[in-house]
């Protein structure tokens, strides 16, 4: 419509040119805004659309990560016997693992992991980890060689404090790794699921030879966690009984300084050719402390009994403690001077005074 018959329309209805004016930059506004949401999406759209990219594996994509930690210590323990100096490894290991992308929220994975040991012969000692998993929208299935659940909940935490790196070491009677193992693992933040079982032929037990469930709960500083395991005892293929060991942990970071590991383990050992069953107990305490940028003070309290008469030299119930002064001048190193002290019911005591080192290496790789 031209201005002339806008101009002629004002004069036969009775209204004014302004108001003609107004609504015809109106109209002009509005094309305007329609040709901009059509020609490009709105902030919300774009950001909708970015996600959906993001979570769109590329095909052919897979994320490799290699790391290793090397943890020699040099120190003195004094037995009755008298002193002896050394140099041993404290658990230096070497892994990879790889996390391949191939549908919308599935991924496969594998994860290879052994300790050597750099004393003695520099050795490999044995396979940590060795599985394969396919996460899925419904959970986490792996197959091999793992981690126990209660090892798990308690690893990542507790790992700060050289646990492997003095005498008292990780209690007896627990299980860290376990091999052919079959695991199912669901996470529902803050809650976690994982719930597993060994196979091994019909060596001992036709069926499974070991059952293991357990939950944890995380929430900022908090994590708590409580597993349960069972299973059959042999003396090669002889059936001697069942284990049953309920294990819980408790987690907190107090303030940006303070940090408190706590882990209890309750084993019941049913064994048929013993007149009594016994029940064992494991509690640890671990602290940490902020001294300094680069400096943490660390302790550690540790109860365990395995419940045998007191005179019987299969007695290996002790009492323990180890203060820890770490120094890590960055990411990678950290160097520790630490004294320990280990009461035995049973068998000689041990106290003893250690330096360590240790280096930790982790890269990230990207393969198209």
């Amino acid at each position: 419509m031209t201005l002339s018959n806008f101009k002629a329309i004002a004069n036969e209805q009775s209204v004014s040119w302004a108001e003609i004016q107004a609504l015809q930059n109106k109209i002009t506004q509005l094309k305007q805004h329609l040709n901009m949401q059509h020609k490009s999406p709105t902030t919300v759209q774009t950001a909708i659309l970015e996600k959906q990219r993001s979570q769109q594996p590329t095909q052919d994509h897979t994320i490799l990560f290699s790391y290793a930690t090397i943890r020699p210590t040099f120190g003195v323990q004094n037995k009755h016997a008298g002193s002896h100096w050394y140099v041993r490894d404290s658990l230096s290991y070497v892994g990879f693992k790889a996390i391949h992308p191939f549908a919308k929220k599935w991924s496969a994975q594998l994860h290879g992991e052994w300790r050597f040991d750099t004393a003695n012969n520099n050795s490999i000692v044995s396979a940590r980890r060795a599985y394969t998993a396919i996460t899925s929208p419904f959970g986490r299935v792996a197959i091999g060689k793992q981690r126990s659940i209660a090892y798990q909940f308690i690893a990542d935490y507790i790992e700060m404090f050289n646990y492997s790196s003095n005498p008292l070491t990780y209690p007896p009677d627990t299980d860290f790794f376990i091999d052919n193992l079959l695991t199912y693992r669901y996470q529902q933040e803050p809650f976690t699921l994982i719930a597993g079982a060994k196979f091994n032929g019909a060596g001992n037990d036709n069926q499974s030879d070991l059952v293991n469930i357990g939950v944890s709960y995380d929430n900022n500083d908090l994590h708590t966690g409580i597993s349960f395991l069972s299973k059959e005892h042999y003396s090669k293929a002889q059936w001697l009984g069942q284990d049953n060991v309920w294990v819980g942990t408790f987690v907190y970071k107090f303030n940006p300084r303070l940090y408190g590991a706590l882990f209890y383990q309750a084993k019941h050992y049913q064994r048929y050719l013993e007149t009594t069953d016994r029940n064992g107990f494991t509690l640890d305490l671990s602290l940490s402390y902020q001294l300094a940028k680069q400096y943490k003070l660390k302790t550690r309290a540790i109860a365990f009994d395995n419940d045998f008469p007191y005179s019987d030299i299969r007695n290996q119930a002790y009492t323990g403690y180890a203060l820890t002064l770490e120094w890590q001048p960055s990411p990678p190193l950290r160097v520790h001077i630490e004294y320990l002290n280990k009461d035995f019911d049973n068998q000689p005591d041990i106290n003893a005074l250690a330096v360590g080192l240790r280096y930790d290496f982790r890269h990230r790789l990207e393969v198209k």
